[in-house]
């Protein structure tokens, strides 16, 4: 597996391959934490994905996700997370795979299961009817945006890479993405983790955008995410919003895509949990 310059910031250490299994080691890093000091469960859902890329695919393959579920299980502090991927089939193009991210103290983080389509590396993306969106995309954050956006820019995961939340008010929020190399793939387009990462901030905001800001204790049991095309290098947006909520569990809806020209890359919803601390 030739590591993507993503996964080369991330941290991800050793890769073991066997047959239709590979196993990734990801080291704790301060720079993938975010406010409380725990692994970005945007670096999980990366680590998910790399695994099962890993698991999948030989080095000299080229391949897309085209789906991914993603389930939080518990918090990894300051220690290494190993990811496993077992492919359960394989056809001609697609491959099913299931991934399960283990703390090095053998409590569970993590599991997932990742569709993965094989292509032609030299084949332009193309889709048959693709997705637009028709949102306008402000340049600068809004003035009357949620307090908590700031406190989130500055996070150490979301803040080096760059993401501003333009947005964030009445249940809804607005991010952006500016393309930076060391968050793409080895083709140029931002890698399928970080946009993931995205779609699970933009969900978190849009959750947060609807409750006052306090003591609060805030994460992500789960998300789930379809991969629609490939970014081509260009600045992403993400729009979430609350589609369901009952109690502490809230469910989000996030469409991410091109802020020029509106390409939609990818769609997921966001299942985010607001507790106020007693």
């Amino acid at each position: 597996m030739n590591l993507t310059p993503y996964e080369t910031k991330l941290g991800i250490a050793s890769v073991t391959r066997d047959n239709d299994s590979a196993s990734l080691q990801l080291p704790f890093l301060p720079e993938n934490a975010n406010a409380v000091g725990v692994l970005h469960g945007g670096v999980i859902s990366s680590l998910v994905v790399s695994s099962a890329r890993a698991a999948a695919l030989d080095p000299d393959e080229a391949g897309q996700i085209v789906d991914i579920d993603v389930q939080f299980l518990n918090p990894v502090g300051q220690q290494t997370l190993t990811g496993v991927g077992e492919v359960l089939r394989s056809g001609r193009q697609l491959s099913f795979v299931r991934v399960t991210l283990t703390r090095d103290d053998g409590v569970p983080a993590a599991a997932g299961m990742v569709t993965i389509r094989r292509v032609d590396p030299n084949q332009a993306d193309q889709a048959v009817n693709p997705a637009t969106a028709t949102i306008r995309i402000p340049d600068e954050p809004a003035a009357d945006r949620s307090p908590i956006a700031a406190f989130l820019e500055n996070q150490s995961f979301t803040g080096q890479l760059g993401v501003r939340v333009l947005e964030m008010k009445d249940s809804r929020a607005v991010l952006d993405f500016p393309y930076q190399p060391d968050a793409g793939d080895n083709r140029g387009n931002h890698h399928e983790g970080a946009i993931a990462a995205l779609l699970d901030t933009t969900g978190a905001m849009a959750a947060l955008a609807g409750v006052e800001p306090g003591n609060l204790q805030a994460s992500t049991p789960g998300l789930q995410m379809n991969f629609l095309g490939e970014s081509a290098g260009s600045r992403l947006a993400a729009v979430g919003t609350v589609a369901w909520q009952r109690d502490e569990a809230f469910l989000c809806p996030v469409q991410v895509f091109t802020a020029d020209t509106g390409k939609v890359v990818a769609t997921g919803t966001v299942h985010y949990r607001i507790a106020v601390r007693r």
